[in-house]
């Protein structure tokens, strides 16, 4: 199973106003602690400085190391993140201190300022650690039963197909050999990516596995099958091959497509595959007419939740959209370094 490093979450926009939020509630906790002396507001307003500098400075720091630490397991990851946090509050709380006291605030001494907010900083990263590794450990449990659920339909629906592929072959053999071997082979290629189980392969690879699929599928249903593939990234193989996606996660779309926008139709259908840019990510769309049966689509709905848990799992995202009788998804996925 293939996760994206811990620290990817803290860079996201998301997580970064989380942050913010944390902190803000910390301050605010600091200044209406009981005992405390002076204006409370005014106490209010150096400790949400104070603690917004700590909080930024600290989710700047693993945003830059998160390549050298993502080798690291998570638990490992969420301790260096605490002592980061505790080095980066003692450095703000010194030059905080030093700037206060030339400017006639009262602070005590620096040794007993500097360690409570030290102090308060292991307090605080520990308990986030705590709360950080069960969310991560819950992450995990939820993957691994999302890859249970995709294999269990996998399970269901390849025997389906199998069978109906394997009569086409027979059919074939006698008047068309070289189609039947063609078939075959592409067969083997999706036994083998089946086999292979759940994690990360080339977007090149799992268009190689869509086209074997296509290939079948356009045998077996006899000229009833129209496909259309465009985007300029399609010629692009260094692209296609430094970008990563999770196994079985683009056929699936494509099968939907075909099982619920051709198959149901007398006339077939057509489906369209783009694969494009998007900003710094990639885009792939499979498109399809909606057909009286394809309203209906319980099983589809299974296997679109199943390649999204898993798209989302590597920082990607899954798109659905229905407009004027057509349905559409969007695999979106990070662009890699290419």
């Amino acid at each position: 199973m293939n996760r994206e490093s811990p620290l990817m979450l803290f860079c996201r926009p998301g997580a970064l106003l989380a942050v913010v939020l944390a902190a803000e509630g910390v301050a605010l906790l600091l200044a209406l602690a009981p005992g405390v002396e002076g204006e409370r507001w005014v106490r209010l307003g150096l400790m949400s400085l104070l603690v917004q500098w700590v909080a930024l400075m600290w989710v700047a720091g693993l945003c830059l190391a998160r390549r050298a630490l993502g080798r690291y397991t998570a638990l490992r990851v969420a301790w260096v993140a605490v002592l980061w946090l505790v080095v980066v509050s003692v450095s703000v709380a010194g030059i905080a201190f030093s700037v206060l006291s030339e400017s006639g605030v009262r602070l005590g001494e620096v040794a007993d300022f500097v360690g409570h907010v030290a102090v308060i900083a292991a307090v605080v990263g520990l308990l986030g650690v705590l709360g950080f590794y069960a969310f991560w450990q819950a992450q995990g449990w939820a993957l691994r039963a999302r890859e249970a659920e995709l294999a269990a339909l996998h399970a269901r629906i390849r025997p389906h197909f199998l069978f109906n592929t394997l009569n086409s072959i027979a059919s074939l053999i006698p008047g068309r050999p070289q189609e039947a071997e063609a078939m075959v082979e592409s067969l083997a290629g999706m036994l083998r990516a089946a086999l292979a189980g759940p994690g990360l392969v080339s977007l090149a690879g799992e268009l190689t596995l869509v086209r074997a699929y296509l290939s079948i599928e356009a045998a077996r249903l006899d000229g009833r099958l129209q496909v259309v593939w465009s985007g300029a990234l399609l010629a692009d193989e260094a692209v296609l091959r430094g970008v990563h996606v999770p196994s079985l996660s683009i056929q699936p779309l494509v099968e939907n497509a075909v099982r619920y926008g051709v198959e149901p139709a007398r006339e077939g259908g057509k489906v369209a595959i783009d694969v494009s840019r998007a900003g710094d990510g990639v885009v792939v769309m499979v498109r399809n007419a909606l057909v009286e049966l394809g309203e209906r689509r319980e099983g589809a709905g299974m296997a679109l939740g199943n390649v999204r848990a898993r798209v989302e799992s590597v920082g990607g995202r899954l798109e659905v959209v229905r407009e004027e009788g057509m349905f559409e998804v969007r695999l979106v996925v990070p662009g890699g370094d290419v």
